[in-house]
């Protein structure tokens, strides 16, 4: 599950380009476990995730790809329509995970009061994933309860909430409450 988990947030962060479909936002992967921020800028996509900021370059008609210079492993988005996009890995014949504008991003759902409140959490997360590398895991984790909390409504947060709880509890068995309790409540733990 942590591989599949940070698969998909590396491919998450490979989409950039400005393309005639696709609307800047939040988009949240389909089951609400994963969200990105996505801005569409000149020459790509910038994806905003809680651990890392990526520019996808241009790679076709509204196909974009990253390579991370970590792994040089390279991944792709391709932008669907005004709310979807798609994340893939180029060449390995893997199905694409599909990634939904969040409710929030357009109007939708329940308004969020707090959003600046779990956006300044999903910051502090991703500041926490560079400065404590031995759990990026956790805080990955940690920043993307934030940012559900943040641009989802109350209870599509609280199914992500729960959904990283249930991560965080398959790779850290020895964890016995949440290590976020402000964003992954002890109640969904």
């Amino acid at each position: 599950m942590k591989s599949v988990f940070l698969g998909l947030a590396v491919a998450a962060l490979s989409f950039a380009s400005v393309v005639e479909a696709g609307t800047n936002g939040t988009y949240v992967m389909e089951g609400g476990a994963y969200t990105i921020d996505v801005e569409f800028v000149a020459g790509g996509l910038q994806i905003v995730e809680p651990n890392k900021t990526s520019l996808y370059t241009s790679a076709g008609q509204n196909e974009f790809q990253f390579t991370n210079p970590t792994n040089g492993i390279t991944y792709g988005l391709r932008v669907i329509d005004d709310n979807t996009i798609e994340a893939f890995k180029p060449g390995s014949g893997q199905p694409a995970t599909t990634l939904k504008r969040a409710a929030a991003s357009f109007g939708g759902g329940e308004s969020n009061a707090d959003a600046a409140k779990y956006e300044a959490l999903g910051s502090k997360y991703a500041e926490l994933t560079a400065s404590d590398p031995d759990n990026v895991h956790v805080w990955s984790a940690c920043g993307a309860a934030a940012l559900g909390w943040a641009n989802m409504p109350a209870d599509q947060a609280k199914d992500m909430a729960r959904q990283s709880a249930t991560l965080l509890k398959s790779i850290m068995v020895d964890m016995s409450s949440s290590p976020c309790p402000e964003v992954i409540p002890n109640d969904v733990w």
